[in-house]
This record gives C-alpha cells, sequence and structure tokens, in this order.
C-alpha cells in the first residue's frame, strides 16, 4: 500500500471514528492497517481528540478511546471479549 493509499484509507475512517468517540468516547475498527491507525490517530489528535490506540485480542480490533473512567484498557478487554463472542455467533450488532 502507497501513501496515496494509507491517506485514503484514513480519510474514509475520520468521520465515523470521530462520531463514534463523541458519542461513545471509542471507535472500534478491525480491518484497519497497523499503519493507516496510526494514521488516524494522528488525525484525531489534530482534531483535538486525546485518543489511545490499542489493538485488543481475541480479534485483534483496534480501538480508539479517550481514556477516562468508564474507558480504561481493562473495560476495553471485557468489551473486546464480549465483541468475538457475538461475532461468532453470527450477531450483527457489536457493543461499541
Amino acid at each position: 500500500m502507497d501513501e496515496f493509499d494509507i491517506n485514503e484509507e484514513v480519510n474514509g475512517y475520520i468521520d465515523a471514528a470521530t462520531l463514534s468517540i463523541l458519542e461513545h468516547g471509542r471507535y472500534w475498527n478491525g480491518g484497519i492497517t497497523s499503519t493507516a491507525a496510526a494514521r488516524l490517530k494522528k488525525a484525531l489528535l489534530e482534531e483535538g481528540f486525546k485518543v489511545e490506540i490499542y489493538e485488543v485480542a481475541p480479534d485483534w480490533e483496534h480501538v480508539f478511546f479517550i481514556l477516562n473512567d468508564q474507558n480504561s484498557y481493562e473495560s476495553i478487554e471485557i468489551i473486546a471479549e464480549k465483541r468475538a463472542k457475538l461475532n461468532l455467533e453470527g450477531k450483527a450488532y457489536l457493543p461499541i
């Protein structure tokens, strides 16, 4: 993937990430590359969001989140476990 493709990928995620972080304090993305994830974090920081990024097991999704009382690394891991279980069951809705 070249520089242009990575920037296009990030641009495709920025609106969804911004809306999810504003509403839920976090944004999950299981399909973003690690390089694009780092760039998305940088873009979100430039937008004024003090986000952390965590690639969390068991499905190794990237989650961008504002670290606070509701969003700790431990709470993110619990949500990731629930998401993985529901995903295996074929559920369409995964908790944010």
